[in-house]
């Protein structure tokens, strides 16, 4: 029987049949050898590693855009540590500790030893800001210690729960290991079934769901809800050095695993400026993400977000080739016009990121951008050479582009003739373009 078999319909006495089997199987089984469940383990670690491109593809959709080496680290190489380790310890942690024996029996010769036993069925939970991780993480435990398991993805993250699903089912007998996928309804039903243990992570407000669930059934519970990420600086630290680590470790995944979120710091005059290149190195990079969105948002046709990059009131637009506008509404009303029309395709790659600060509040950027056009209404491609010159103010928190002006500086167009191209313009580029920068 298929893993989607059991998965294609996640009626709640399904989900049950599915437990009853496993348990079924587990203890048809028994106690589960060294070297199965180093199989097991391997399995998984070989799902992950053959199916990179895959994985960081599923994540990037999920996310709306997310770096493959935030997905490699955090999804994959963690999971892959863990299980690794477990595969590495499985036979080590399965040896009996000795104890000592009763009183009185001792004294004839009595020995006494702890023997680790697996518990059945395990249900795990994710959450997700780790997809991937949050599962399979606990999934090294669950299987080092000879247990079967049912996993739950978060429902926030599709595109990788569906291609969690399809590897398992290829590389896993449904009754060892199996993935349910779908909304907070199917998640409920999941946490209610009378598991062997249940695994979640994720945040306290469905925890404690999930906590109520898993007590009608007096379900053994384990909960990583997260907590305080402190840092503590020494008399005798590099203030530059921690500033810089402690402003990346709060910016991976969106500040959503392990952001430091409490510095601890000798007073003194060494210490005021800290929280001053903190804050700056904070806000240098989410105006890196805020041109990304804006320039992301212009490949993907979408209006509202490219609307929502740029500052309400006043935004300037002025683009070499086209018209200037003084207010965001009337920019966003001829991209959508001009470039959001089938058969016309952007790609826009900034690159050479240059932020400057005038003061807090505001602050000048300088980008270089590879420009591609592809135009089937005419039967062109174009690729172009721009600069932009930005400046971004900050609003009750958040960054705005406030004004953002492009010089061509280099053109390359090809007509399509026939299958063929042919070469239009080469060098500069021609007073107007008819395509969108």
């Amino acid at each position: 029987m298929s893993a989607a078999t059991f998965t294609e319909s996640l009626a709640p006495e399904q989900l049950t049949h599915l437990l009853a089997q496993q348990r079924a199987a587990f203890q048809a089984e028994g106690v589960a050898s060294a070297a199965v469940r180093r199989d097991r383990l391997r399995r998984v670690i070989d799902l992950l590693k053959r199916d990179i491109d895959a994985i960081c593809a599923a994540a990037d959709g999920d996310f709306g855009g997310r770096h493959r080496v935030t997905t490699l680290s955090i999804d994959i190489q963690a999971a892959v540590s863990a299980l690794k380790h477990a595969e590495s310890n499985v036979a080590r942690w399965m040896r009996p500790d000795r104890r000592p024996s009763v009183p009185l029996f001792n004294l004839f010769g009595a020995r006494a030893e702890l023997q680790y036993r697996p518990k059945g069925v395990v249900g795990i939970v994710g959450t997700w800001n780790a997809p991937l991780f949050t599962v399979l993480a606990p999934l090294a435990s669950v299987f080092a210690a000879g247990n079967r398991a049912m996993l739950k993805p978060s429902d926030q993250s599709p595109n990788l729960a569906q291609w969690l699903q399809a590897a398992v089912a290829r590389s896993f007998d449904p009754l060892e290991l199996t993935v349910i996928v779908g909304d907070a309804a199917v998640a409920q039903a999941f946490s209610r079934l009378p598991f062997d243990h249940l695994v979640f992570t994720g945040g306290q407000a469905v925890a404690r769901a999930i906590m109520h669930s898993a007590a009608e059934n007096l379900t053994p519970l384990t909960l990583e809800l997260g907590g305080k990420c402190p840092v503590v600086i020494g008399r005798n630290a590099d203030l530059r050095h921690a500033a810089d680590r402690i402003a990346v470790g709060r910016s991976q995944n969106g500040g959503q695993i392990e952001a430091r979120d409490w510095v601890g710091a000798p007073k003194g005059e060494r210490m005021m400026g800290l929280e001053d290149r903190l804050q700056k190195l904070e806000d240098d990079r989410a105006i890196r993400d805020l041109k990304a969105r804006y320039l992301r948002a212009c490949d993907m046709k979408d209006p509202e977000t490219v609307r929502d990059t740029l500052l309400p009131d006043k935004a300037v637009i002025a683009y070499d080739g086209f018209p200037a506008f003084d207010n965001r509404d009337d920019f966003v009303a001829i991209y959508a016009q001009m470039g959001c029309v089938p058969g016309v395709f952007d790609i826009h790659h900034g690159a050479n990121g240059i932020i400057s600060f005038a003061s807090p509040e505001r602050a000048m950027g300088k980008w270089s951008l590879y420009f591609h056009n592809i135009n089937l209404n005419l039967n062109t491609v174009t690729q172009m050479g721009v600069e932009y010159d930005d400046v971004y103010v900050k609003r009750d928190g958040r960054w705005w582009i406030a004004e953002t002006r492009t010089k061509r500086t280099s053109c390359l167009i090809h007509s399509v003739e026939n299958g063929e191209l042919k070469l239009v313009v080469m060098g500069d580029p021609p007073a107007a373009f008819g395509g969108t920068t």
